[in-house]
């Protein structure tokens, strides 16, 4: 992929981007907030790629992106978690309350960082950037070093909730960055589209973002002190159910990781 070529990448990436930034308060629609989370994404493995390959310079995102990044992450966690308890648990009135003022607090801290000029300021930013060409190889290197990062990740007997966290976000930079070349530069595709079970690796990272789901509940619940004895005793047992459910969760992610590893390793 030639120089302009990237640049036009970044810079319709950007695009995107920002369109979808001003589309997200006041309403907070659940489909505007993910699809901001993903584009944020492509454009942020995107980004790492351009950099690894040029010893670490190129565009970055600038902090008010990552900032409005984490409202949106709060933003959807309590909505994922409102509509959860509304189907399941329509009873914990209490809970639902303060899943609500999650919530809240997630658009306030969105609306806090959100500047048109901001968005502005990184698409000049992105239209005057001098790019760096990324030849045939490149996106081979950066997938093989985001699978040495998840083979370390996962190297621990015991690994940690940040040490999957990791994994799934190396494993959305692979994702993400063949999919762009996919539509942006087949050719650059050609000694790498084989070796990549992208399907498996989705799935995988998807798993990931159930197991951390269901974590934040039960970090959620745990922090959460019921008013009303019935409502005590249900929340101590959704507590005890949510944490096996973890527990037996996490072993069969590891598990599923590991035997991916070590298939592709073996390609």
């Amino acid at each position: 992929m030639n120089s302009d070529k990237v640049k036009e990448v970044v810079v319709a990436q950007i695009a995107a981007l920002n369109e979808l930034c001003r589309g997200v308060s006041p309403g907070f629609d659940v489909e505007s907030v993910h699809q901001f989370r993903v584009s944020f994404k492509y454009l942020r493995s995107f980004l790492r790629l351009i950099r690894m390959h040029n010893e670490d310079k190129g565009l970055r995102l600038p902090e008010g992106y990552k900032k409005l990044y984490r409202a949106a992450g709060l933003v959807r966690d309590a909505q994922l978690e409102s509509a959860h308890v509304l189907q399941n648990e329509p009873d914990l009135q209490n809970y639902h309350a303060l899943v609500a003022e999650r919530l809240e607090l997630g658009k306030k801290e969105w609306d806090r960082n959100f500047s048109t000029t901001m968005l502005a300021k990184f698409h000049k930013q992105a239209v005057n950037w001098k790019a760096f060409d990324l030849p045939e190889g490149v996106l081979a290197n950066f997938i093989r070093h985001r699978f040495d990062s998840m083979q370390t990740q996962m190297d621990s007997r015991h690994p940690d909730d940040e040490n999957l966290h990791l994994v799934r976000k190396d494993a959305k930079d692979i994702i993400n960055t063949t999919l762009l070349a996919e539509d942006e530069s087949p050719e650059d595709m050609r000694t790498v589209r084989h070796d990549i079970p992208l399907n498996e690796l989705s799935k995988m990272a998807d798993e990931i973002g159930e197991y951390n789901n269901e974590r934040n509940r039960l970090q959620n619940l745990s922090g959460f002190e019921a008013p009303s004895g019935r409502e005590r005793k249900r929340v101590q047992a959704i507590k005890k159910e949510t944490g096996t459910r973890v527990k037996k969760h996490k072993k069969g992610l590891v598990e599923a990781i590991r035997d991916l590893l070590l298939k592709t390793h073996k390609k």
